[in-house]
């Protein structure tokens, strides 16, 4: 008897859920606040843009992130947690008017700023007591950190139409990296390999040492490149033990401006996909030899 009334309630909430894409007007981004998850995030960015071509979109960085080359269609605001709460940042917000926000954090304060600006649809996870603060609220299809956080990311966007973009990416100009490379305390070889070995949270975020420096003598066996390493002080350790015993040429890292550390990490951390990729295709211009590619593959594949 009540099987018609609840299949009503159910088609209900998924209408509720469902994202409009033929609205128009501003949409915000809250991005994540540590360096890689922002990396990953630069496909969803490319997929909002793509599924409104019209909107301006901005984003909401991490306050020292704001200079990266991001994906936007408008302004990229800095967010302070030392010197602005998010409720005051959230109420600041909603001068622009926007009409989304994605809310790719999972954290309460995230949410927190998205329902003081005002904003008619705040999209993200609910979890962490957030779920009054969005409209809507998504549940994961799967359980977090269980799927590539490019898909997770993408959940976000269901039910999508056409194919979702897979690949992070950052656009780097020359202009861009001119004004970078001013900030080095020396100037850099015209060709070099770079490493950036150490992670925040040692093992659990990083490639083991051992075969980073197994790599390391690969390249520098095979090439007459110099190797230059990237990171802070907090890394050092790692950067120290990724090339004990190793062919080094060359090495930076002693005490570089964290400005060009965070920068040039985050270039590293985009690219280390494609690590094995461009190892062949340096391969292709006899720069190495192929069978260097095969064992950087298999040091690569190795579970140790």
């Amino acid at each position: 008897l009540h099987y018609p009334l609840r299949r009503q309630r159910q088609m209900c909430i998924r209408d509720r859920n469902r994202i409009n894409y033929e609205s128009s007007g501003g949409i915000l981004i809250r991005t994540p606040n540590w360096l890689g998850d922002l990396m990953m995030s630069t496909a969803f960015i490319h997929q909002v843009m793509e599924l409104f071509p019209e909107s301006e979109v901005d984003l909401v960085v991490r306050s020292g992130f704001e200079e990266l080359p991001l994906p936007c269609r408008g302004r990229i605001l800095p967010f302070d947690k030392k010197t602005q709460t998010p409720g005051s940042f959230g109420k600041n917000l909603r001068q622009y008017e926007y009409q989304k926000m994605f809310i790719l954090p999972p954290s309460f304060s995230s949410a927190w700023m998205g329902f003081r600006a005002s904003i008619p649809e705040r999209i993200g996870f609910s979890g962490d007591f957030r779920k009054v603060l969005l409209k809507p609220a998504k549940k994961h299809q799967y359980p977090p950190r269980q799927i590539h956080l490019v898909d997770e990311y993408m959940e976000l966007l269901k039910p999508l139409p056409g194919t979702p973009i897979r690949f992070p990416k950052l656009e780097v100009n020359e202009d861009w990296l001119e004004k970078q490379l001013k900030f080095l305390p020396q100037s850099l070889p015209e060709r070099f390999i770079c490493f950036a070995p150490g992670a925040v949270y040692g093992p659990a975020k990083q490639w083991p040492l051992e075969s980073f420096r197994k790599l390391v003598e690969i390249m520098s066996r095979e090439s007459d490149l110099p190797v230059i390493l990237l990171g802070t002080e907090a890394v050092r350790p790692a950067k120290t033990a990724a090339t004990s015993n190793g062919p080094i040429v060359a090495k930076k890292g002693a005490k570089a401006t964290p400005k060009v550390s965070s920068i040039t990490v985050a270039l590293w951390q985009s690219l280390c996909a494609r690590l094995l990729r461009s190892a062949v295709a340096l391969c292709r211009k006899d720069v190495w030899r192929c069978a260097v590619a095969e064992q950087a593959e298999q040091s690569l594949c190795s579970p140790e």
